[in-house]
């Protein structure tokens, strides 16, 4: 979801908004995709850096924005300015940030921030994998989120 409308974060260098959509299958929290431009010199203008903004609804609601996609959007498109300005006036350093009420405002990369995503290693069949991957498509998410989702199924049944 390209938005068309860019931020300028200084002169010849700008962010836009490419993605939103929820984190996963009942999570309640959003993942945004913004891409850093350079826009100078036009010979050497291209994307400098994706960065990711996930943020919970409850945190969104908390700080003033909507619990939705549109407050989602509104929240990163700040936080990239903010990001910006804190880092000198030059792309952030971290590959972007996390924002839950729990934990606050976490740098790096959202994926595996916090003590409340862990890291495991999964062997499947090729089958399998190629089934997670059809979910995640469909479901416009990632594997790690498929399988937390069926985690979450499996520990309410029991």
């Amino acid at each position: 979801m390209n938005n068309g409308k860019r931020i300028v974060l200084t002169s010849g260098v700008e962010a836009s908004v490419e993605y939103i959509g929820k984190v996963g299958p009942g999570i309640d929290a959003f993942r945004v995709i913004l891409k850093i431009w350079s826009t100078l010199p036009k010979e050497a203008a291209g994307l400098i850096k994706e960065y990711e903004v996930w943020a919970s609804e409850e945190y969104l609601e908390d700080h003033g924005f909507k619990p939705n996609e549109e407050g989602a959007k509104k929240f990163a498109s700040e936080t990239i300015e903010r990001r910006f300005k804190a880092s000198g006036n030059t792309v952030p350093r971290e590959n972007g940030l996390k924002a839950t009420s729990e934990y606050g405002i976490e740098l790096g990369n959202p994926q595996y921030i916090s003590e409340s995503l862990t890291r495991v290693n999964a062997v499947l069949t090729k089958s399998q994998a190629k089934w997670l991957k059809e979910q995640a498509q469909k479901q416009n998410s990632n594997i790690s989120a498929i399988l937390r989702g069926i985690i979450e199924n499996e520990k309410e049944k029991t």
